[in-house]
């Protein structure tokens, strides 16, 4: 039976971390190998269950977690049964000074897949896979924990750690709008294999919000409520590369009478602008 154990420090609160990590959602913005993780029961605590979508060595597993235990701050356990393999996952948060420890496990037992029976998972090499799959969690991990905000108690209005995650846009060609987002932001995708109708793509740097693309049947219809602003200090080089890319200028905008904007649509049609940040 593999076993996957990674330990996370970072200077995040252990109460920004708990809030954080139990909600296991949270798990397709810091694990590369997934894709998407939705919650189909309860709230959070015993009981609850969440459904979550896996690239596992490039095959696409569905797992259903059941939380089995929770002792809030410290531990949470969860349970998750899938088709080939079940899963023990616990997470087990310790304060460090003013920062927090996590220790995460993962206990897989992988069944009805060829070559790949419990006793062989033992074997070193064969278990250089999963030493990957740690590796790249835990880098995700930390890089998460640590873009968490710290609490700030006096803001009004209970808003507590309510903020911005993702911009998601809604496409018509998922193949087409990744591979312009991509090349213009310099993201990459976080799912391994296309998904027609659900993307992410992220910043490598962590330093930037991610873009989710979902796939709409129909193209934006005006007006248009929200939109991107992209911020450079080189706004004419950008745009130009930006139309070369596959963005259109929008010809008729009613632009002010010195603009430090431009407004542009992306392949499929929504609108965004470039910023003079200088």
């Amino acid at each position: 039976m593999p076993t996957i154990q990674r330990t996370v420090r970072t200077n995040t609160p252990p109460g920004v971390v708990w809030d954080y990590l139990s909600d296991f959602t949270t798990t397709a913005e810091w694990d590369p190998n997934v894709v998407r993780t939705v919650r189909l029961s309860g709230q959070g605590g015993p009981g609850s269950q969440y459904e979550c979508t896996n690239n596992f060595f490039g095959v696409r597993m569905t797992l259903v977690f059941t939380v089995v235990h929770d002792d809030p701050p410290h531990v949470l356990r969860l349970e998750g049964e899938g088709a080939n393999m079940r899963v023990t996952d616990t997470i087990e948060l310790s304060r460090q000074g003013d920062g927090t420890q996590v220790a995460y496990t993962s206990e897989l037992r992988v069944r009805g897949l060829p070559g790949l029976a419990d006793p062989l998972l033992g074997l070193p090499v064969v278990n250089l896979p999963f030493k990957k799959l740690g590796d790249d969690a835990e880098r995700g991990l930390r890089a998460a924990l640590d873009r968490l905000p710290s609490p700030v108690p006096d803001l009004p209005n209970g808003v507590g750690d309510l903020h911005v995650a993702t911009v998601a846009l809604d496409v018509q060609d998922m193949t087409r709008a990744v591979a312009f987002w991509c090349v213009a932001l310099g993201y990459r995708p976080r799912e391994y294999e296309p998904d027609p109708d659900f993307m992410m793509l992220d910043d490598p740097r962590d330093r930037h919000v991610t873009i989710s693309l979902q796939r709409a049947s129909q193209p934006p219809t005006e007006p248009v409520r929200v939109h991107l602003d992209l911020y450079t200090r080189d706004q004419e080089g950008h745009v130009d590369r930006l139309v070369g890319l596959g963005a259109t200028r929008v010809p008729d905008w009613p632009y002010p009478a010195d603009p430090d904007f431009v407004v542009l649509r992306d392949p499929d049609g929504n609108e965004f602008c470039v910023i003079d940040k200088s």
